[in-house]
């Protein structure tokens, strides 16, 4: 695959991967503390791309792929053109430890916040970035 990326290209969005099993709905205001969310992990993302038109459905609950192919199509090819001049560095943002994001989910109640820093916070199941 192409990997975890989107494009937006009014009034289309298109997304690809799987956003690491977290891909949510959020409500009209963000966080808004309301409850938490969903086990982490149960979201399969957009593995295979999906489409949204997110001037009628802002939202995104609605995938349209399979109604607008040749959309979906063109902006799939936009999207691997685009990624084709992506450079990436290999800076890391000094985070070099992490911890599950099931670990994340129980330590923080069930609402998302970062999952790794610079130093271990005594949880059994870090693990060293590559």
């Amino acid at each position: 695959g192409i990997g975890d990326n989107a494009l937006i290209l009014w009034p289309w969005k298109i997304i690809n991967g799987t956003q690491a099993g977290l891909g949510l709905w959020q409500g009209t205001q963000f966080p808004n503390m309301s409850e938490p969310i969903s086990q982490p992990g149960t979201d399969t993302g957009c593995p295979n791309g999906c489409l949204f038109n997110i001037k009628d459905d802002p939202t995104e609950h609605h995938d349209v792929k399979e109604k607008y192919p040749q959309i979906f199509s063109t902006l799939s090819l936009r999207l691997a053109e685009i990624g084709r001049g992506v450079y990436q560095t290999k800076y890391k943002g000094g985070a070099n430890v992490c911890i599950s994001k099931e670990s994340a989910y129980k330590r923080d109640n069930g609402f998302l916040a970062p999952r790794c820093s610079v130093e271990t916070n005594g949880y059994d199941d870090l693990v060293q970035m590559a």
